[in-house]
């Protein structure tokens, strides 16, 4: 199988006019991933998170009843920033939208943290051997779909190299310019927002590094789907 077609990025830009302009894609033939929504298969979970069958993602994206598990990984810069990814526009579910740096489902085998690894290095190009802390879960619960989705933690400044693919842009935010965008602007996904939350809570707040003292508890999040 051919490796994904990945871009560089500038890892140190910030979000402000004054520091420069935000990465754009160079133009290329893009994979169609609508496509993928027909191939990709889930393993199916039961409460206790046992495995108890497989099934088609367009199955599983459209019948709650179907739960099964994804591994996002919040990315940080060494200064506290946190790495966003803007979901490329022909996504079939929150096309456009920021999200989380790395996310994605668990292929059939695999469990999280190897999901995590491998996401990591197909989506912005870190090493699999990226230190990652397991941070806390989330339960998934919408009338679309269902999902347990384990959330790591990795500190990194880069380099990034962004799969096309999948991601229309990479970019630091700060937690100053995360909060000075309106809700009614309706940029960042619903999961985004939700493990934010989880993030402000944590005993050490909005500083949340590898090595904080999270608790790795469940958090039930009744938000539209991610990918």
């Amino acid at each position: 199988m051919p490796r994904p077609e990945r871009r560089p990025i500038q890892s140190a830009w910030r979000p402000r006019p004054s520091r420069g302009l935000p990465h754009r894609p160079q133009q290329g033939k893009r994979l169609v991933s609508t496509a993928t929504a027909t191939r990709e298969m889930f393993e199916i979970i039961d409460d206790g998170g046992s495995v108890v069958g497989i099934a088609p993602r367009r199955c599983c994206h459209g019948n709650p009843a179907l739960v099964h598990r994804t591994a996002h990984v919040i990315v940080l810069s060494r200064d506290g920033r946190l790495l966003l990814q803007k979901r490329a526009a022909d996504k079939d579910i929150q096309p456009g939208k920021w999200d989380t740096a790395v996310g994605g489902h668990l292929h059939p085998g695999e469990d999280y943290e190897t999901a995590a690894r491998r996401e990591l290095h197909e989506e912005i190009g870190l090493p699999a051997s990226t230190p990652l802390q397991a941070a806390f879960t989330l339960k998934v619960r919408n009338a679309i779909e269902s999902e347990d989705t384990q959330v790591f933690i990795a500190v990194s400044d880069g380099p990034f190299q962004a799969q096309v693919a999948e991601i229309d842009e990479l970019r630091f935010w700060s937690w100053a310019d995360i909060d000075a965008v309106p809700a009614a602007a309706d940029v960042f996904t619903p999961i985004l927002l939700e493990e934010l939350a989880v993030l402000r809570a944590a005993p050490s707040g909005r500083a949340a590094v590898p090595g904080a003292a999270f608790m790795n508890g469940a958090v039930t999040a009744t938000t539209q789907p991610r990918a």
